[in-house]
């Protein structure tokens, strides 16, 4: 009777929890209401540039065949190098924009929101104290604000302009205040 009970190797994996002191109701204190269509512009660049960088072998061998000229194939090889690079550069920046912040009810936790390289929802569960304080330098008509953590270099980006804050009282409960 030894083996009568079968031993899984393999236990299947936990649900993943929320941090302590998380559960229950939490408060919306920013939003950034034009999130979605910067999720539609991430995910075009994304197809634009397969579609360009697609291309490219099709220019090299009509090239080579010498049914294009080095002029369109250059061109349609410089593009497909520009896209890469601006690929980069927009994902660099909007992976790293805020979509939504919200506060847990006892005000210790932050679930913050942005989006991922494939312009998908990525949320984000943290401490309060582990969020660095809105600079004194920070006005309320900037662009863009940095948001900063202290056990991370990753660095996220608030849009004080185009964004709102719902929760003020609770916005510099977390942040400080702005001017």
């Amino acid at each position: 009777m030894i083996f009568s009970t079968p031993i899984n190797p393999f236990p299947p994996n936990p649900k993943p929890t929320l941090l302590p002191n998380f559960h229950g109701d939490c408060h919306v204190i920013y939003q950034l209401p034009s999130i979605r269509v910067l999720r539609l512009i991430m995910r075009l660049k994304l197809f634009q540039t397969a579609i360009v960088v697609l291309a490219v072998p099709p220019v090299c061998y009509m090239y080579s065949q010498e049914q294009l000229s080095s002029t369109n194939a250059s061109l349609i090889v410089g593009t497909a190098t520009f896209a890469i690079f601006m690929l980069y550069a927009m994902s660099f920046w909007l992976r790293r924009m805020i979509g939504r912040l919200s506060l847990n009810t006892t005000g210790d936790m932050v679930h913050l929101a942005h989006m991922t390289f494939w312009g998908r929802r990525k949320e984000v569960i943290l401490p309060v104290r582990n969020l660095m304080a809105l600079s004194a330098k920070t006005r309320r008509g900037e662009p863009l604000v940095q948001i900063r953590r202290y056990d991370s270099q990753e660095v996220f980006y608030l849009s004080l302009r185009f964004g709102r804050i719902v929760d003020k009282r609770r916005f510099e409960q977390v942040f400080g205040s702005i001017k």
